[in-house]
Order: structure tokens, then C-alpha cells, then sequence
């Protein structure tokens, strides 16, 4: 149903509006990893706070942050691949379909049209 939406809305094939619904997928999801480090650094903040306001002592393993900071890289860089690929890759093969149906089109009018 979307892809058919885009295949009218923007002279799309099926296959570019397909590409594009995957885009605006990824993009979704590699704006909601950005969220990922700030959760991180809020319970690093939490865990150093709480030390000052209860007086426990809590060793926060920074080892196991290091660890969920590559991780959460790992992840960021994943999103960005998939997005960088079907937002900008696939566009441009489009826009070369698109091209070559403009050009199939202008080949069958009359050079009168000219």
C-alpha cells in the first residue's frame, strides 16, 4: 500500500519505492540508536550520583561500559551502512532508471514536437 502511495506520488518503479521505504526504515532506526550512548552516559551519571547521595559505595565497572560503548558503536555503524546504502545507493540507481525512461519517452515523439 505505501509503495504503491510512492510509485504514483513520485513516478517510482516498485523496486525504487521498495528501496525507499527501506531508507526511511533505517533512518528511523539509526536516529533511535543516537539514543543509545545518552542512556549509557545517564546511567554512568546515576551510578556515580547515587554513590553521593546514599553513601554506598557502588564500583561502576568501566570495563563493562567500554564494552557496551563498542557494542553500541557497533550498533550505530550497522544502522548507518544500511542507511547510507539504500538512501543514497539505491537513489542513485533510480534516478538512472528514471533517466532512461525520460529518454525512451522522448524518443517516441515527432521531431515536429522539436
Amino acid at each position: 500500500m505505501l509503495s504503491e502511495f510512492f510509485t504514483k506520488r513520485f513516478g517510482l518503479t516498485k523496486e525504487g519505492s521498495d528501496n525507499l521505504i527501506k531508507g526511511i526504515f533505517y533512518t528511523a532506526l539509526l536516529n533511535i540508536s543516537f539514543m543509545f550512548p545518552v542512556g549509557l552516559y545517564a546511567l554512568l551519571i546515576y551510578l556515580w550520583v547515587e554513590q553521593l547521595t546514599v553513601g554506598e559505595i557502588i564500583d561502576p565497572n568501566l570495563g563493562i561500559f567500554i564494552l557496551l560503548i563498542l557494542i553500541v558503536l557497533g550498533i550505530i555503524f550497522a544502522f548507518a551502512w544500511k542507511q547510507y546504502h539504500f538512501v543514497f545507493n539505491t537513489t542513485y540507481v533510480e534516478s538512472g532508471n528514471r533517466r532512461i525512461n525520460l529518454g525512451e519517452n522522448l524518443r517516441k515523439l515527432p521531431l515536429s514536437f522539436f
